[in-house]
């Protein structure tokens, strides 16, 4: 299990993006001054996305509530677009509370530590953080790139707390209509845990095109 210890400040969809390397400058308290504990890799070369990267590396020193951390992009490490399929074991009810199967999301690199923050970003309202919460990613091979004949992309807006609950943006998915109830259907399938059906929540599926 590779427990994520991150805020998320910015969600960032794992597509083609080639990875960066990031420069990690951390200290665990709020009265010490960042120094480099090391490097990371991110999807993009945005400084939020180095943050995200050097807390779930450097949980001890760079993930800490009172502490400080600053990461930003050295260069870029690859220019491979290779992509991995990830498994997402996530919870968040607690530090200690149990892993369960989310879905699936794609990262650049077969490792532990990239497939946690493909998972983190993937389904940010449930694969959460520190005290709330625990994300494990665990790689289970390379993606395949053929995607389907006529098929549209949709966004996934749902909720799983009651049929008058307030459905927020989880994610998104792919459907071979571009109709909200085909949207809703794979939304269902590929977020079952969060995207229910009545009367136990609600799932919308917005077609976006192809």
């Amino acid at each position: 299990m590779y427990a994520i210890t991150l805020v998320l400040f910015c969600v960032v969809k794992l597509s083609s993006e080639q990875p960066h390397s990031c420069a990690c400058n951390c200290c665990p308290t709020s009265n010490c001054y960042p120094s480099l504990v090391g490097q990371a890799y991110a999807a993009n070369c945005s400084r939020a996305a180095c943050t995200d990267a050097c807390k779930v590396q450097y949980t001890s020193s760079c993930a800490s509530y009172f502490g400080k951390i600053d990461a930003y992009c050295t260069s870029s490490l690859t220019t491979t677009t290779q992509q991995f399929n990830c498994r997402c074991d996530c919870c968040n009810t607690g530090s200690t509370c149990s892993l369960n199967a989310i879905g699936t999301s794609t990262a650049w690199s077969c490792s532990p530590q990239a497939c946690t923050i493909a998972c983190y970003q993937q389904y940010p309202y449930v694969c959460v953080s520190s005290s709330l919460g625990q994300t494990s990613g665990q790689c289970t091979g390379l993606a395949t790139t053929t995607a389907a004949p006529n098929s549209y992309r949709c966004s996934c807006k749902c909720c799983n707390n009651g049929q008058l609950c307030t459905t927020y943006q989880v994610g998104t998915t792919v459907a071979q209509e571009c109709s909200p109830n085909s949207c809703a259907e794979q939304c269902r399938k590929q977020y079952p845990q969060i995207c229910a059906s009545s009367p136990l929540g609600q799932t919308q599926g917005i077609c976006l095109g192809v």
